[in-house]
């Protein structure tokens, strides 16, 4: 389980080539073009060179992603946050930018800003599944249980074969003594990461938590 770290990040970098439809509109200067070419083969230096040029010499917002992904990589989160927003006055609707801005300031506990953000993301692309993980970490790190486990059954519908997001989605369902709906859950984490001890653990002891919830016949 992601116990150390709710998160999970998308590869940042190369993630710019894979935007929303809405980017398309945007001719990518030469700068740009060569930076997507650099992050691809993970010269990062390099890369952030050339966002930063196109930054200069035709404000963008794929530039501007860039450089705040290239902060991330490095866990430098302020100035990480200072380029997505930069990113988001330029593009709005681009939900890269929003689940960026959301797992950064998760990273840095404010979250509250996290889910804000996050809900962003998952409202302009219902389909993201990594997004609506991150969220429900956040609720559930907000004790906001039944949001997070609404998130959380969003993740697993959308990336069925995250055995994480069940398992989080049982831990939910825990906190709200639903023991019946945590043993689904990692029942379901289980059998698709069957070596995973610590799932085991949480199975046999939620099992054993229902059986004491449940009344006995006379």
């Amino acid at each position: 389980m992601r116990i150390k770290d709710f998160f999970i990040a998308a590869s940042i970098l190369s993630v710019i080539l894979t935007f929303s439809n809405v980017a398309a509109a945007q001719k990518d200067d030469k700068y740009l073009l060569r930076a997507k070419k650099l992050s691809e083969k993970k010269k990062y230096d390099e890369a952030l060179t050339a966002y930063r040029k196109s930054l200069e010499i035709n404000p963008n917002w794929k530039a501007a992603y860039g450089v705040g992904s290239d902060f991330l990589r490095r866990e430098k989160l302020s100035e990480a946050l200072a380029y997505f927003q930069k990113a988001l006055r330029m593009n709005e609707n681009e939900p890269m930018i929003w689940y960026s801005i959301g797992y950064s300031y998760g990273k840095l506990e404010e979250n509250n800003q996290a889910a804000e953000a996050l809900q962003k993301a998952v409202a302009l692309k219902p389909d993201y599944g990594d997004a609506w993980y991150n969220l429900g970490s956040v609720l559930y790190k907000l004790n906001r249980f039944e949001e997070a486990v609404t998130a959380y059954q969003s993740a697993t519908r959308f990336n069925p074969n995250d055995a994480e997001a069940y398992a989080f989605l049982g831990m939910a369902y825990s906190n709200l003594n639903n023991y019946a709906k945590a043993v689904e859950s990692f029942q379901k984490a289980v059998k698709i990461s069957p070596d995973n001890s610590g799932y085991r653990q949480n199975l046999n002891s939620f099992e054993a938590k229902l059986k004491e919830q449940t009344p006995k016949e006379p």
